[in-house]
């Protein structure tokens, strides 16, 4: 998908939105796939650059221990949350 514009996304019967989603979508599977290619680089690491150096706010570190405890106390949950409740 990321050979093709998103204008020849949009040829093929996408629209603008979508067409620009799957992209992006595309992009951050690309730059997960490089950098977690690298010895010491994880996942939790590729997201924060996402997040902080790409300017991606679309980006959520879901298994970050900090984050499943923040969604914890905010939500008076008993157990620290788990990835998929922070995902949902």
């Amino acid at each position: 998908m990321l050979a093709l514009s998103p204008q020849e996304l949009m040829k093929l019967g996408l629209s603008g939105a979508k067409a620009r989603s799957i992209r992006a979508l595309g992009e951050w599977f690309t730059i997960v796939e490089t950098l977690t290619a690298i010895p010491g680089i994880g996942a939790w690491t590729v997201n924060v650059f996402l997040i902080f150096n790409l300017g991606r706010p679309d980006v959520l570190p879901a298994a970050d221990r900090g984050i499943r405890r923040g969604m914890q106390l905010a939500y008076r949950m008993r157990d620290v949350a788990t990835v998929k409740e922070v995902l949902e």
